[in-house]
């Protein structure tokens, strides 16, 4: 490979980097597609007119508060 300064490189890419790029694209892909789909209320409640704080508050189920009412 010749870049701007003229000089010759040499460069190898062996077939485990390549697998290796491809591994972290995967597992970039299928990571960012878990964080979307586990907060996808929040995401969708961010960007919604009517706040809906009942369906992103963690400590209430069915109006009740879980640390002070036990099942």
């Amino acid at each position: 490979m010749t870049f701007t300064t003229g000089f010759s490189m040499l460069a190898y890419l062996d077939p485990g980097t390549g697998s290796m790029v491809l591994q972290l694209l995967i597992g970039g892909f299928l990571g960012g597609a878990f964080i979307i789909k586990h907060q996808w209320k929040r995401i969708t409640n961010f960007f919604s007119k009517n706040k809906d704080t009942t369906a992103s508050s963690d400590n209430t189920e069915n109006g009740k508060n879980q640390a002070t009412d036990p099942k």
